[in-house]
Order: C-alpha cells, then sequence, then structure tokens
C-alpha cells in the first residue's frame, strides 16, 4: 500500500529541518522530532515514531511526545 504523499513529504520535511540549526522563534528540535513521530505513527511506522518521541522528550522532558509515548507503549 502506497503512503499517502502529504506524510511522505511531511515526513521528508521534518527530517531536512532536523538536520540545521532552528532560526529563532521557530520550533525547536524537540517538537521536531514530536511532529516527525507523530508522521510516522500515522504512516504506522511505530517502532521509528516511538524512537522520535523518545528523542523529544530527551530534549525536553515537558514535551508533548511524552503522552504519545504512553499511549504508545
Amino acid at each position: 500500500m502506497a503512503k499517502p504523499t502529504g506524510l511522505t513529504r511531511g515526513e521528508s520535511y521534518f527530517r531536512k529541518y532536523l538536520t540545521q540549526e532552528p532560526e529563532p522563534y521557530s520550533p525547536n528540535h524537540s517538537q521536531a522530532h514530536w511532529r516527525l513521530g507523530q508522521v510516522l505513527e500515522k504512516e504506522g511506522r511505530k517502532p521509528e515514531a516511538i524512537a522520535e518521541f523518545q528523542a523529544s522528550v530527551k530534549l525536553d522532558p515537558d514535551s508533548p511526545a511524552r503522552q504519545a509515548l504512553k499511549r504508545l507503549k
């Protein structure tokens, strides 16, 4: 089954965003990992989503990714 184009594009954009330093007043890397995890979860890639949520929480213990981890584990 092919992935929806929007999710594939979103994944690509988040991965690119994580390769560079965020500009001032832009989302930080913790937020980008959280959003990437959401995309991967929607794609059905649970282990990869969990890894991204864990990366988010490691950078920011108060990240909303903490709730996503509780839900997926």
